[in-house]
This record gives structure tokens, sequence and C-alpha cells, in this order.
């Protein structure tokens, strides 16, 4: 996806900034794995949810974890969707319940951690094939209704509609919204239980937004911009009339569309690559302006992929003049940065790949804009030690 520095600052025209992405795999995922005591703080807090907790837990048995965790169907055998996943590289997982006190509502949360992105995705699908099933074994209850989390990359979700018939004595109409999505080797599940109510999918929805900006690792992601000073002569700061005139967070593709004003294929291609969320940072100098940005994505391959995307001579040279004339250049001592200036206007770009993260340091001005983006963007790069969330 793409948001040019003219968008957000109005002096600037035409500058092009990039965006972040995510792995596949072992190997593409970047960065390294969470350890099973890390999962814990990547679930939300239960006053987020203004929930009281009940229950928090660990497993290192995917049987355990079934059994214990999750509510899945009568029908199905814990032991036998355990070794399910358990075949697919599964090796621990932390869960929390959370209940209202108002009426009936709980929400069961799990992190599990796989040995891979593809048994996580494996594993996702075998809990998704179960939440497509009846629940009860004695009556049919609700309706399983398949459907998609357009601001949740990687994801499945089933919502159980309460049917309008008589139920069998013993049982009460009950409604329910189960999910998956995957974060490198990382499985989220969501599953909501409660009595039918006309805010009960805002509430899952809450719950669901909730758990993945925890666990996508969005929070925190103000250290990855530039501080007064990386960039020689450059401050955090907003030059008269720019936009946004101060630090700006925009979580989800639809939220970014709408904000830069991009196109149908951008939103695909940004659900495609796994668009979580961008910070903005306008930057200036001497009679110089810029922006500083991070954005994060479920993959580091999705990041990779953006990169490569906004560096095209052809994205570049939608944003410029004519005549305007490109020139590229690399950055010592950051892996796999590039960046670009352009003469018409004068304007300059430094992009790389931390982790999941794809960084962008941009600059409009006189005078030489190689030397003074490689010299911020090595600074932030040896600052936030290579990595990203």
């Amino acid at each position: 996806m793409r948001s040019r520095v003219g968008a957000k600052l109005g002096t600037l025209a035409a500058l092009v900034i990039g965006l972040a992405a995510c792995g596949d795999g072992d190997g593409a995922y970047g960065g390294r794995q969470l350890s099973i005591a890390e999962l814990m703080p990547r679930l939300p807090a239960a006053a987020e949810l203004g929930l009281s907790q009940r229950r928090e837990s660990k497993w290192d048995n995917a049987t355990d974890m079934v059994g214990q965790g999750l509510v899945i169907p009568d029908a199905t055998s814990p032991s036998e969707l355990g070794v399910a996943m358990e075949d697919a590289g599964f090796q621990g997982a932390v869960g929390t319940k959370l209940e209202a006190s108002h009426h009936r509502f709980s929400v069961r949360i799990i992190a599990a951690r796989f040995n891979s992105e593809q048994g996580a995705v494996e594993a996702r699908d075998a809990l998704h094939q179960e939440d497509l099933k009846q629940p009860s074994a004695a009556a049919c209850l609700v309706s399983p209704r398949e459907y998609e989390l357009e601001e949740i990359p990687n994801s499945a979700a089933v919502h159980h509609v309460p049917v309008r018939v008589e139920l069998p004595p013993g049982e009460s109409r009950v409604e329910a919204d189960r999910a998956e999505f995957v974060i490198g080797p990382q499985l989220y599940v969501v599953q909501a239980d409660g009595q039918p109510s006309a805010k009960f999918s805002a509430e899952f929805g809450r719950a669901m937004r909730t758990t993945y900006e925890a666990a996508s690792g969005v929070g925190g992601l103000d250290r990855f911009l530039m501080r007064e000073g990386e960039e020689p002569g450059f401050r955090p700061d907003a030059q008269p009339g720019a936009s946004p005139r101060s630090r700006e967070t925009i979580t989800g593709v639809k939220a970014f569309v709408k904000s830069d004003d991009l196109t149908p294929v951008d939103a695909r291609r940004l659900r495609r690559e796994g668009f979580i969320s961008i910070v903005f940072q306008p930057i200036r100098g001497p009679q110089t302006a810029g922006v500083s940005n991070v954005a994060v994505f479920a993959t580091a391959e999705g990041a990779q992929n953006d990169m490569a995307h906004e560096l095209r001579t052809g994205v570049i040279r939608s944003f410029l003049p004519d005549d305007a004339k490109i020139g590229r250049f690399d950055v010592p001592g950051i892996p796999g940065a590039r960046g670009f200036t352009a003469s018409e206007p004068r304007v300059g770009n430094v992009f790389w790949v931390q982790g999941r993260c794809v960084l962008v340091l941009g600059n409009q001005g006189s005078g030489q804009l190689d030397g003074p983006l490689s010299k911020g963007a090595r600074a932030i790069y040896e600052r936030t030690n290579g990595e990203c969330p």
C-alpha cells in the first residue's frame, strides 16, 4: 500500500511512504518466535473489555487445551482434535476466560504456538470446521453461519445464530461467535457465548478487535519513529500548514483506505499482504519537512512484498511530474534497505524492513537528501536492534 507525504503533509507533494508486512513459515515470519510465557501478555486484559477474569491457564498438551480451554461440539472427541493439533506442530498455549457480571456473556481467548505458520494455519482450519458444526448433540440450538473478518487477515469466523423454534425441555436459547486468526506461528482463538442479544455481535466485535490489537503487537510502535537528532538537524514536529499536525495512528485497511484516499486495488493488496496498522510522525529540519512512519503487517513476507511494490518505478512516477528524474541509493548497515530521490519536487525516501514492519523516513527540501536520510535510518535501526513486533 502507499501513503504520500503530499497527502499527509500539506506543503509536500508526491513523496511516497511505504507500509509494513510480515512473514511466512519459520524463515519468512521475521523476528524471533514468542515463548509460551510471552504469549500471555499478547492476550487482552479483562479491564480492556469491561469484563472480569474467571480463569487463566497454560497448557503444554493440545488435548488438555482443547478439553479445558475451548468449547467444542458435543460429538467431537477432545483427544482426536488434540491429536490434530499435535500433528500440526503444537508447542504450547495460554488462555483466559472472561465474563460479564450484568448478563450471561463469556469470552474464552487462547494463544497457541506452533512450530511453523503453516502448522498454525492447519490448526486454524481444523477448529474452523468444528465451529461450523451443531454444538449440541441433543437439539438444534443454533444455525452456524460462516462470515469474514475483513480487518483481520488470516482469519476464519462463524456466528451461531439462535434458532426460532420450540426447544426441548432443559435447553435454553444461546448465541455464540467463534473466530481464529494466525500471526506467524501463533494461532489465536476467540470464543464468545451468551444469551441472545441485540448487542451480542457488537460485544464480540470489540473482543475480537482488542484481541487482535494485543496479539499483533501494534502497541508501542512509537519507538520505531525517528527521534530528535537521529536524522541530523531534524526533530519530530510539523511545518506550518502540514497535516497531520502531530503523530497519527491508523488501524485496519478500511480506515487507512479512507484516510489516505486509496483505491480498491490498493485495499485488496493491503488485505492480501496482511496490513494491520500504521503510525505517522511529521518531522522537520531547517526549511525542510518530512515524515517518519512505521507500519505492521501479519507477516514479514508481506512487508517485503509491500516495500518492493512501493519502490517500483511505475509506482514512484505515479506521484511525480513526467520530467522528474529518479535516483536510487542503498543504505550501508541496514540489510535490504533501499532509497530513492526525485528531482521535481526535490524529495527522498528510504525504506527498510524490520521483522513484521516496514519503516520509512522521507524528506523534501534542497540539498543532498540521501546522506541525511541514510544516517537517520541507521540511527533508528541501531536503536531498535533491527527488530519490530
